[in-house]
């Protein structure tokens, strides 16, 4: 390990702005080998509602005092990150690609690179335009389901994608952002569900079917894997902030209160509460008396909600046929994931296997990244470093991509 040749990850959150930075091991990507954190950040955001920019400056300046914590931590500079991009305009949709090759010559990147654009050469909605493309199976001549063509020949090359795609403001906005955050994004912005999932999913889930649940501030990320690919994305406007408002609402207390009552007394569903207390005493601040509510009504008021976010997460499984139908179950990650019982409620919801991820195999200073809220930042982070991107010596690494993340980076890595 060189702490200085490091990666960051920097997950521009609704409710807050969290920057990791792993250092790069020796021999670059070693699947499987654990990764060390060598700093990590966190702050409020501000200038961003439902995961789209409304104020660059405020925005620019949450992300600034992150990855100044970050930086301090550390003792390295950050210049270059891998940028998570969230919202609802993100949507996605497959795509199929056909081109003719020479028989005579052995298929190369090259012949990958053209079949993959050939795939993406589709009508876009208005103000659209491609951020992600996963390639799935490609076809030779017929032979169907080829996971590396590399060295077959053939005349008929064929491939199916799955591209994700957000809004061209949304994006233009978030360039504004980094760049007057004075950090360059590496590649085209990574989906936040994405990015979670890269660190939260085995292979063996992947392969067989599974769904990554992200709870963030004001948003939900879905992502779909089966046979090892990204099959479906899908961003719903609720995340845990709703809970809280609803508790602020319901109970007429402050929002900082309803906050409270969330993170140390709420529990997914009533039927989950242990124990048989019939209320909670709330502290109401520094020198106020304390507050007593009843437990009841807190459960109604947290189940109704959260059984309203997890049958969304069905909707969009039932309209993609995978509804009960994913081996691989379901990993939640996102703040909203630390809401007691909200495994055992989403299993009972969704009719699939359900757990929550925390980050675990991490080395440095992992205990302060032990939160399913940091599944996005470190999947940003460690994707930098499989792609063979990273930052050394406190300069960027323009280059280096490898592999076929170099194709699809450099197909998509500008806007």
């Amino acid at each position: 390990m060189d702490q200085n040749r490091y990666a960051v990850g920097v997950d521009v959150g609704t409710g807050s702005v969290r920057v990791v930075m792993l250092a790069v091991p020796a021999g670059g990507a070693d699947e499987g080998a654990p990764l060390t954190i060598i700093g990590v950040g966190q702050q409020p955001s501000e200038g961003l509602r439902k995961g789209v920019v409304t104020d660059v400056n405020l925005a620019a300046r949450s992300i600034d005092r992150a990855v100044a914590e970050a930086e301090q931590v550390s003792g390295n500079n950050v210049d270059a990150a891998t940028v998570s991009i969230n919202g609802t305009n993100i949507t996605g949709m497959q795509s199929h690609g056909t081109v003719t090759v020479s028989q005579d010559t052995p298929i190369g990147e090259a012949e990958i690179n053209r079949v993959v654009q050939a795939a993406t050469q589709v009508k876009l909605q208005s103000n659209y335009e491609i951020i992600d493309v996963t390639p799935h199976l490609f076809s030779v001549d017929g032979q169907d389901g080829v996971r590396d063509p590399i060295g077959m020949t053939g005349i008929r090359f064929e491939t199916d994608v799955y591209m994700v795609t957000a809004q061209t403001p949304y994006i233009k906005s978030l360039d504004l952002v980094t760049e007057r955050a004075d950090v360059h994004p590496i590649k085209s912005y990574v989906p936040a569900g994405m990015a979670a999932a890269l660190v939260a999913l085995t292979n063996k889930q992947k392969e067989n079917g599974v769904v990554a649940i992200d709870i963030g501030y004001a948003t939900t990320n879905i992502a779909v894997y089966e046979e090892g690919d990204i099959v479906d994305i899908k961003v719903i406007p609720v995340g845990s902030q709703n809970i809280t408002a609803d508790l602020a609402t319901g109970l007429r207390c402050d929002l900082d209160v309803a906050e409270q009552i969330k993170i140390k007394h709420a529990v997914a569903s009533p039927d989950l509460r242990r124990g048989g207390e019939k209320t909670v005493s709330v502290s109401m601040g520094e020198g106020a008396p304390r507050q007593t509510y009843q437990t009841k009504i807190i459960d109604e008021i947290v189940a109704s909600r959260v059984d309203e976010l997890l049958e969304q997460v069905n909707k969009e499984l039932k309209r993609i046929h995978r509804a009960n139908n994913l081996p691989g179950g379901a990993v939640l990650t996102g703040g909203g994931a630390n809401l007691k019982g909200i495994d055992d409620f989403a299993r009972e919801v969704l009719g699939l296997n359900t757990k929550v991820y925390r980050p675990h195999g991490y080395h440095g200073i992992a205990d302060k990244v032990n939160d399913p809220a940091w599944a996005t930042a470190l999947g940003l982070a460690q994707l930098s470093i499989e792609g063979g991107i990273w930052t050394e010596d406190a300069e960027p690494s323009r280059g280096g991509l490898s592999g076929l993340f170099a194709k699809i980076g450099g197909l998509f890595g500008g806007h």
